[in-house]
């Protein structure tokens, strides 16, 4: 005869207490008896339905929650999952509710923005989270974007042909989410979530597309995820970049014509504003609100070597910048990062080795230059690289082209801190709201490094 362990012998006891329990209180049924009953009722109802001949308007290669799981090449899935601009409307389709439903606020990640003075000052150290381990989703070629929920556990990647997936950044495994985010075809250029208590999240497209997605709903039919709102910007030119106030409930884009437009979020569609047809002179790669939660200053790189200020209360006839901000080295800036505690510091990144750092209020020259994160004799990178603030703003984190390295500056006098290698080019970076955690990819995969 088998003996149980100690732990068996408490947990048949537990199991008995709480029978005794209900069987106190009337209760006589167990869950398990009521689970049991409702399968009863359910297969009865199939029955029946089969017997009226009834057959289901779901295919059978679109029943699965995620496109990866059908058989076939993921090419043959795409061809099938694919919606044409005149689609149905998503109201008359069904929804499940997808794995990102059952994900409650996690701790790590449910805080407040820190206050400046709130943040401890010291000397960060970057590590590769072993915890964490990777992500990486098979129908993702390559991560373009990606963004974290504030108050769920779940990292958000948009990018190659169209694709979005959502991951649990808690647990190494593959998307709980993943789908098609493009209608017209193309590439996903910003995917970002809306607000901390609900899964909506916005994505912008090559196509010019502004999509809102419910990301706790899956439509039945397609596989992904409950469309909620779409606009189209500029007749469909390449949005290169997006970004959302939650305070205004507007979203500003950057497109491939050096134009800006600003769209109003409304219940359940969008609208545009406002726009500034020439923003830029050639292509606007980067655009971002200012962080100080009032949506009125808005700045934006592009092809023309500089940095641009709009500000939404002047005129609103007028399409000029109240400030330009030119770079050090004349090559057209990717992508700019505000300070994210002092709304007065921004920095642009470009195909040049240098990070400009520009103060707002002195605008003449960058406050300083950054080097030591591309590699000596490097005078133009191959590719887009995307520095971040980290620490409250104290320091900025690069990587750089052909490094395969993450260097580390200060923030208030340009020295690099640290530079460490990381056995890969690194295209992009994200770091989490609790400032705790940086998303790197690396072509399609994803991995994460803890910030100390």
């Amino acid at each position: 005869m088998t003996t149980l362990s100690a732990y068996e012998v408490a947990r048949l006891e537990k199991l008995q207490r709480n029978r005794n329990l209900l069987q106190s209180t009337g209760v006589t049924e167990t869950v398990a008896e009521w689970n049991k009953e409702d399968k009863r009722k359910k297969k009865k109802k199939k029955t029946s339905n089969t017997s009226n001949n009834k057959k289901s308007t779901i295919p059978d290669t679109l029943k699965r929650r995620s496109p990866r799981f059908i058989e076939g090449s993921s090419e043959d899935v795409h061809k099938s999952l694919k919606v044409n601009d005149d689609e149905e409307e998503e109201e008359d389709n069904e929804f499940d509710m997808s794995q990102v439903s059952m994900y409650s606020c996690y701790d790590d990640h449910n805080k407040k923005k820190h206050h400046k003075d709130d943040m401890v000052k010291k000397r960060m150290t970057i590590k590769a989270s072993e915890e964490l381990g990777d992500r990486k989703d098979p129908d993702l070629k390559y991560v373009y974007t990606m963004s974290f929920h504030t108050s769920k556990p779940i990292l958000a990647a948009g990018g190659h042909q169209g694709g979005i997936s959502l991951f649990n950044i808690t647990e190494e495994q593959e998307p709980i989410l993943s789908f098609k985010g493009n209608h017209g075809g193309g590439w996903i250029s910003t995917v970002q979530f809306l607000e901390s208590n609900t899964s909506r999240l916005m994505s912008t497209s090559s196509s010019g597309e502004i999509s809102i997605w419910n990301c706790d709903k899956l439509n039945t039919k397609s596989g992904r995820a409950q469309l909620l709102a779409k606009h189209t910007v500029r007749k469909g030119e390449t949005i290169y970049s997006g970004d959302y106030c939650e305070t205004t409930q507007q979203i500003i884009t950057s497109t491939r014509d050096g134009a800006l437009s600003l769209v109003q979020l409304n219940e359940n569609d969008m609208s545009l504003i406002r726009e500034f047809p020439k923003a830029h002179e050639g292509t606007a790669k980067s655009v971002m609100f200012q962080p100080d939660d009032h949506g009125n200053i808005i700045g934006s790189g592009g092809n023309d070597y500089f940095v641009k200020l709009f500000d939404l209360r002047v005129d609103k006839k007028s399409t000029k910048s109240v400030v330009s901000l030119e770079a050090s080295n004349p090559s057209p800036i990717n992508v700019i990062r505000w300070n994210p505690q002092d709304s007065n510091m921004i920095i642009s990144a470009s195909y040049s080795p240098v990070i400009d750092l520009f103060d707002i209020r002195k605008p003449s020259l960058p406050t300083m230059s950054l080097k030591g994160h591309i590699p000596k004799g490097v005078t133009r990178c191959r590719y887009v690289y995307n520095p971040i603030f980290v620490n409250g703003g104290e320091n900025i984190v690069a990587c750089g082209a052909n490094a395969k390295a993450l260097a580390m500056f200060s923030s208030k006098n340009g020295d690099i801190l640290s530079r460490g290698h990381v056995g890969y080019n690194v295209s992009n970076m994200e770091i989490s709201p609790c400032g705790k955690t940086i998303a790197l990819t690396h072509s399609g995969k994803i991995s994460f490094f803890s910030l100390f």
